[in-house]
């Protein structure tokens, strides 16, 4: 729960700057449906159904609970909260300059839902 980016995170840092956010938050659910419908909820991250952001901290091991907290809220996603160390994350930081304009983190709360909905699917189903 500590190194590397979020799944968010690193699709943020993979789309294109003029994606929406609708579009970003539906890369994230196909990828963690390929998970889902797989190996299981217990293959996520931490947050990944939260769409939880680290601001894009690469590695977060020193950088405390301002990057590494998780909120089961749905209120705080950790979404713009600051620039991540510049030792380790300071090349991305036009990337995350240029997410960070793409629209609202919280306008893709519905894809929460959605994932919410794929979990039951996936804890239901018999695929081996």
């Amino acid at each position: 729960m500590q190194d590397n980016q979020t799944l968010f995170d690193a699709v943020q840092l993979k789309s294109a700057a003029t994606d929406d956010i609708h579009a970003r938050a539906r890369r994230q659910v196909v990828a963690m449906s390929l998970v889902a419908l797989r190996q299981g909820v217990p293959f996520f991250l931490a947050g990944d159904d939260l769409l939880r952001s680290k601001d894009m901290d690469g590695s977060s091991f020193d950088s405390g609970d301002w990057f590494n907290k998780l909120d089961f809220s749905y209120q705080p996603d950790n979404w713009g909260t600051g620039l991540p160390i510049a030792s380790q994350n300071q090349s991305n930081w036009p990337l995350a300059a240029a997410a960070r304009q793409s629209g609202a983190h919280s306008a893709a709360c519905g894809h929460c839902a959605f994932v919410r909905r794929l979990s039951r699917t996936a804890a239901n189903s018999r695929i081996p």
